[in-house]
């Protein structure tokens, strides 16, 4: 069968080496010891007599001091990452993911992937981050847990290259669960239902639902008139399980419910740009009704279906 075969297509790589850091320790030790002698340098010329201004000798001893002491911050910090990083190479492929770490290689397939939570953030100039912080998380239904953050390599990017493969696989679970009637946790004070969403106890129907992402916060808004919409509960996206399959299932749902905004604007697609199959089936066959709150055999399917936000708090 034609492209049943075929290889595996690199999207994205990522290594760290501890030697890396390693081999950066020496050449920061001779900058110190050269900025050191340089101070030496000044001091012996000023009490020598040598015949140069003293401000000229003051800058002199300053700019010393400065360098020495920002290349020994830099030794520090060097020092810190080759005690205490691992060497990691993670490859991102059209067909899941390999993560090595150290002599330990792990491969598996997006269909393996329970959860995935975009935690990764920072403020950047141009492609370079100026101040990062956070990690994404990645959650196997085995249990295993992995974590990319800025020290390994471009979060961005590795977002970029997981969240459409994520998204059809979690966007899929998520229908599948809402068509047996199931309801879906995929953050705190944030459920789905057959019949709409609940969110920090407001109960929304599919015809009257928006879902956007604004400034990192998933934006949950209710229909108040004409294309008029008021935004009803905010959810940091660090905090929400799936963000991507959720807003490829909504935005087929919505569209479903609601074919008057069949041409709605690109941003509330943007974050995963190719429709699952799965979702459109799910617009054809989910009932009509009405979100109730989970009672009974609702709640404890619930805890029993949710992505795995109250699993991953205890863990």
């Amino acid at each position: 069968m034609p492209g049943m075969f075929d290889a595996p297509k690199l999207l994205f790589r990522a290594e760290v080496y501890r030697r890396r850091y390693s081999r950066r320790l020496f050449r920061l030790l001779l900058g110190v010891g050269a900025a050191a002698a340089a101070y030496w340098a000044v001091a012996y010329a000023a009490r020598t007599g040598v015949p140069v201004d003293g401000w000229l000798l003051d800058i002199g001893r300053l700019v010393a001091v400065v360098l020495a002491g920002y290349l020994a911050v830099l030794f520090g910090l060097n020092l810190y990452r080759t005690l205490t990083r691992r060497n990691e190479r993670i490859q991102v492929f059209d067909k899941g993911l390999t993560w090595r770490k150290n002599k330990s290689l792990a491969k598996f397939g997006w269909s393996a992937i329970d959860t995935f939570r975009e935690g990764a953030s920072g403020i950047y100039i141009g492609k370079r981050p100026l101040l990062a912080w956070g990690k994404h998380v990645i959650f196997l239904e085995d249990g295993n847990r992995y974590t990319f953050s800025h020290r390994q390599g471009d979060t961005r990017r590795f977002a970029s290259a997981v969240r459409p493969y994520i998204a059809r696989v979690t966007g899929a679970r998520m229908g599948q669960t809402l068509r047996e009637e199931e309801p879906v946790q995929i953050a705190k004070g944030l459920v789905l239902y057959p019949g709409g969403i609940e969110a920090r106890k407001k109960e929304i129907p599919w015809s009257q639902l928006s879902v956007r992402v604004r400034n990192r916060r998933l934006q949950i808004r209710q229909r108040e008139g004409d294309n008029v919409f008021k935004t009803v509960a905010t959810f940091p996206i660090s905090k929400v399980d799936n963000l991507g399959g959720f807003m490829e299932l909504t935005a087929q749902v919505i569209e479903n419910y609601q074919p008057e905004r069949r041409k709605r604007s690109t941003q509330q697609r943007a974050v995963t740009p190719a429709e699952s199959p799965s979702a459109a089936k799910l617009t054809t066959e989910m009932p009509r009704a009405e979100p109730k709150r989970a009672t009974g055999t609702q709640k404890s399917a619930t805890s029993k279906r949710s992505t795995g936000t109250q699993r991953r708090a205890a863990r």
